[in-house]
């Protein structure tokens, strides 16, 4: 079985929509309590931009997947990998 490589995108997607989400509850708070004067964002216009990002991020990555890592040599022990066993043969 192959692993699937990972989106390129995606965590500038997830990080985008975070943030977006976050401004759209601080906004929606300092409306409530602060000032009506301050703009709401629609849920609609939300889900717009949720929907465009993702659907963005899953294109771009489709178009341009991550580089293959380099391959490593698992026959020789390394030492970064066990420190307890370095020095004894």
């Amino acid at each position: 079985m192959t692993a699937t490589p990972p989106s390129a995108f995606l965590p500038d997607d997830v990080l985008a929509e975070v943030a977006f989400i976050g401004l759209k509850l601080v906004l929606q708070a300092g409306h409530k309590v602060i000032s009506t004067s301050i703009p709401e964002i629609p849920s609609i216009a939300s889900l717009g931009v949720i929907i465009t990002v993702l659907t963005a991020s899953i294109v771009l990555s489709l178009r341009r997947p991550m580089p293959p890592e380099p391959a490593t040599d698992r026959s020789t022990p390394d030492s970064k990998e066990t420190p307890w066993r370095s020095g004894i043969s």
